[in-house]
């Protein structure tokens, strides 16, 4: 966040925390963190060709032709977050390690690491992942219960873990995809990915929505309740409005200097 651009390289992080192993070590940190904030925010990050995820994509990305990871740039919406947070501030000007001889951290270096390996060892989204980890199983429950009962007899199959639908319903020749989502508040709108998106249109009259919201969770994280909304058939382009929350911009060559 406080480096000029708010862009650093491996080897820069790695120096500033004063992290044996350098790149590789920081490299790997910033990868998990990355992984913990998609949990917990159902983000979907980059992935590579050869079908591996970009875990470090979901904080920031890396000018086209250069080697990945060689410099990374975070995303301006992730350090507007931050701002309201009030975890960094606008004016933070970038602080040199500790001891240039021996890399060790100074104080400030010190309090972030201190931060950072927390975030690691998932002790600063842990309770929010568990608690949304909760909300989503209570729904793909609830979710179940209403497709059997408006599909008795079918074959119903948790696809959740690698297809961009929740479940899919068959019955010999016919085949419906099921998207759940959870959520503690209200059904006014919900979260889709673009893979959900596009397999709902590619499949437009075969799809569903089943949202269970009022969900409540209580203290040991044990989720109970809520209501039942499903849009049956559901097409995102004639159930709503799609309103998009995040771009990729690709730079043509020529554009800045």
């Amino acid at each position: 966040y406080a480096s000029p651009g708010r862009a650093t390289s491996q080897r820069a992080l790695a120096d500033y925390f004063g992290m044996a192993g350098g790149g590789a070590n920081i490299n790997s940190s910033y990868g998990r963190i990355g992984r913990k904030l998609a949990e917990a925010m159902d983000f979907e990050p980059s992935i590579r060709t050869n079908g591996t995820t970009r875990w470090w994509s979901v904080m920031s990305w890396w000018p086209e032709g250069e080697d990945e990871g060689e410099y990374w740039t975070m995303h301006p919406p992730l350090a507007e977050a931050l701002e309201r947070l009030g975890w960094v501030y606008g004016d933070e000007a970038f602080e040199p390690a500790g001891d240039p001889e021996t890399r060790s951290p100074g104080p400030r270096q010190q309090e972030v690491g201190q931060v950072i390996a927390g975030l690691d060892e998932g002790q600063g989204f842990s309770s929010n992942a568990a608690r949304n980890k909760s909300i989503e199983l209570h729904a793909m429950d609830a979710a179940r219960r209403e497709i059997a009962r408006r599909l008795p007899g079918w074959l119903i199959t948790d696809t959740s873990a690698n297809c961009p639908y929740d479940f899919m319903a068959r019955d010999q020749d016919d085949t419906w995809y099921i998207e759940v989502k959870g959520t503690s508040k209200g059904s006014s709108s919900v979260n889709v990915t673009y893979n959900e998106v596009e397999h709902a249109r590619a499949h437009k009259g075969r799809c569903a929505l089943i949202i269970v919201h009022g969900i409540a969770v209580d203290n040991d994280l044990r989720s109970s309740g809520g209501a039942v909304r499903t849009v049956w058939p559901w097409s995102p382009d004639d159930a709503g409005t799609l309103k998009p929350i995040a771009y990729r911009h690709a730079l043509h060559p020529e554009a800045g200097a």
